[in-house]
């Protein structure tokens, strides 16, 4: 398949390498990510993109009577609320939506140490962004690769909308963008289906959804669901499209929606035990 790299005029060249090195100068807990791959995934938005702001890195923590607050000291942005070892759960506009138990299945806290508050605005839309790394089990080995995605659509203040959301190879926030057209944020799910070695994907299926009212929906093009390949070619990476995404259907059939590595500890648990079901919406 002819890859979509040709496609690209000269401008959208200029501007994915300038939104690249921007993205790479500012601190991130995303510090190793694989350069070529994030500039390879930029073809997936192509021209459009939501405006990015890095709102805040630092989250101040109080104790309260049902866990721990943290907050960045930023107004008008969600807490995130840790209760035991396992348990928390996003506040905004007192509103509280279960930030561990998700239709993706189980996430780990947080590591607010090195979190990022980021604000992600379209015309008519505002989202805010807690993005960070898993505690426990997703601190150590392969399981880092993971990071988990807290998104607020807050462009109506007194009905936010929530989705908890997952990245891939230390992608993070570079897995939201917009399609070309799309009226909202969308989410790019890279599921791994071919590796280099134990802990090394060489190859990755993406399926595109749109962060509607009612959840994730999967974003259709004539007829099927958009999706991409993205495989490591030498040093770089390459983007085609794909009309089947075999792996990451037999995952989800299995209810595995994330999960690492490819050949696993006897003590790792499996991450995630359900997915949410594919919509015939558009983008």
């Amino acid at each position: 398949m002819k890859s979509l790299h040709a496609l690209f005029s000269r401008s959208a060249l200029l501007r994915n390498l300038t939104v690249l090195g921007l993205a790479l100068q500012v601190p991130t807990v995303h510090a190793e990510v694989d350069p070529s791959l994030a500039f390879a995934l930029e073809g997936v938005w192509r021209i459009e993109s939501p405006a990015v702001s890095l709102l805040s890195d630092e989250f101040d923590s109080k104790e309260q009577k049902d866990g721990v607050r943290h907050e960045a000291r930023v107004k008008d942005t969600p807490a995130y609320i840790t209760s035991g070892e396992e348990g928390a759960t996003v506040e905004y506009s007192r509103k509280r939506f279960p930030a561990t138990d998700t239709p993706w299945g189980s996430f780990p806290q947080i590591d607010l140490d090195k979190a990022q508050l980021l604000e992600m605005t379209l015309p008519k839309k505002r989202y805010l962004v807690i993005a960070g790394k898993g505690k426990g089990l997703f601190a150590i080995n392969d399981w880092q690769r993971f990071g988990f995605l807290h998104v607020l659509d807050v462009s109506s203040r007194s009905a936010p909308v929530y989705y908890p959301l997952v990245a891939e190879a230390e992608l993070g926030s570079r897995v939201l963008g917009r399609l070309p057209g799309s009226s909202v944020l969308n989410y790019a799910r890279l599921v791994p289906s071919r590796w280099a070695s134990n802990v090394e994907p060489s190859a990755y299926e993406v399926v595109l959804y749109a962060l509607k009212p009612k959840g994730p929906e999967q974003v259709i093009e004539n007829g099927k669901p958009l999706a991409y390949s993205l495989t490591r070619t030498g040093a770089g990476w390459k983007l085609d499209r794909i009309k089947q995404t075999p792996v990451t259907d037999a995952r989800d059939q299995a209810h595995r929606p994330f999960t690492a590595p490819a050949v696993q500890a006897p003590a790792a648990k499996p991450a995630g035990n359900a997915s949410p079901a594919p919509s015939q919406a558009g983008q």
